[in-house]
């Protein structure tokens, strides 16, 4: 006789055994996704932490070229979080136009996890490597051939005195003046190279003069090489001077704005300038400084916007000049270098000289120019679509 009491234990500890081995499973495989799930939300963290850390070390980098252009030293971060390594790779000159920039990568390795700050190739639990190029576009993209460049010549009442750029034409061939329209040689006008400038024998050793009339170190009428637009031609393509103050405003700090363009679009006189000053001011109205603007150390680029610009008695500028005329076809304003007054550098103007007899002293001198350029601050520009995390 069968037992059916037996048979249905048997049967019920058989289904409690698959039911517990069941339960048992889904447990180990519930666990085992809810861990692979918390190592994958782990990473994921640990992913963004070296992320975050790879572009704080890019933005740190392109911070200090911002303060300082020639600044490439490497940065390693490695004591406390976060945790990155940037290096600056070999620049390279690319053409815009008739100017040249330099473009550098930048490398940012960004770390997060155990081990992570120890050494620059310490092992971590992400590792996450972000690359950018940045242009360097400097301020000034040309200094001028000439110690003075006038887009429309000067008049018959200009006069001036002028050192020459020794090399202005090339090796050995000298440029006093350079303009797209006639210049005319006042009377008390002469031209002469650097030594005999120094030597005081300006107007009896003359290259040009109201004597010996115009030579070849005069280039007016230059209607095929002389730029479009003088404006763009030294501030690196700003096609207005709004476009330089845009410049100003992103080149440096805002706490130099005031010292720079006053309430925003120019300071309204020269008063405040001084041989403390240097690099760029833009000044709209006349311009009549107390005494020298900037230094042979530190020059200064002066734009005196829609005024005269006048230097009494041996006051001096050491820097570059631009007069400039919003509407320079019907400009009246002038310069007026009074009693040896000169511009060490070179002198710019969009507009005609000697509307008002003024007179022009300008020595030209390529290395207060060569400071400037260097001095003045680049735009440091991201190379769109060169950024990249893989």
């Amino acid at each position: 006789m069968i037992s059916f009491n037996k048979s249905s234990g048997f049967i019920t500890l058989t289904v409690v055994l698959i039911i517990v081995l069941l339960v048992t499973a889904l447990t180990l495989m519930t666990g085992k996704m809810l861990l692979n799930e918390q190592r994958t939300a782990s990473n994921l963290v640990r992913y963004h932490e070296a992320a975050n850390a790879a572009q704080f070390g890019l933005d740190k980098a392109i911070a200090q070229l911002i303060l300082n252009s020639d600044n490439r030293t490497n940065i390693a971060v490695t004591s406390t979080a976060p945790y990155y390594n940037v290096t600056f790779g070999t620049a390279t000159t690319v053409n815009v136009g008739g100017n040249t920039m330099d473009v550098i990568p930048i490398t940012s390795i960004g770390r997060s996890g155990y081990s992570a700050g120890a050494t620059a190739t310490a092992e971590a639990e992400s590792r996450v490597t972000v690359e950018q190029q940045v242009a360097i576009v400097p301020a000034l993209s040309a200094a001028p051939a000439a110690p003075i460049t006038v887009a429309a010549g000067i008049a018959a009442g200009g006069n001036f005195s002028v050192a020459a750029n020794p090399n202005g034409g090339g090796p050995g061939v000298p440029v006093s003046i350079w303009s797209e329209n006639t210049v005319n040689i006042g009377s008390s006008s002469s031209t002469c190279g650097q030594q005999e400038y120094a030597d005081g024998t300006c107007s009896s050793s003359p290259y040009s003069s109201n004597k010996t009339g115009k030579e070849s170190d005069i280039v007016d009428n230059d209607t095929v090489n002389f730029p479009d637009n003088l404006l763009a031609y030294i501030f690196n393509g700003s096609q207005t001077i709004q476009d330089v103050i845009e410049y100003v405003k992103q080149a440096y700090p805002e706490s130099e704005y005031s010292t720079r363009l006053g309430t925003g679009n120019g300071l309204t006189d020269c008063s405040s300038l001084n041989t403390g000053s240097k690099e760029i001011y833009i000044v709209r109205g006349n311009c009549n400084p107390p005494g020298d603007v900037g230094s042979a150390d530190g020059p200064v680029l002066l734009l005196v916007v829609n005024g005269d610009l006048t230097l009494n008695a041996n006051k001096n500028v050491y820097g570059l000049v631009f007069a400039y005329a919003e509407n320079p076809a019907s400009a009246t304003y002038d310069i007026k270098l009074n009693g040896n007054a000169t511009v060490y550098g070179a002198l710019v103007a969009n507009y005609k000289l000697g509307n008002s007899n003024g007179t022009y002293n300008a020595v030209y001198d390529a290395d207060v120019l060569g400071k400037l350029k260097n001095q003045v601050n680049s735009i440091i520009a991201l190379v769109p679509g060169s950024w990249r995390d893989w």
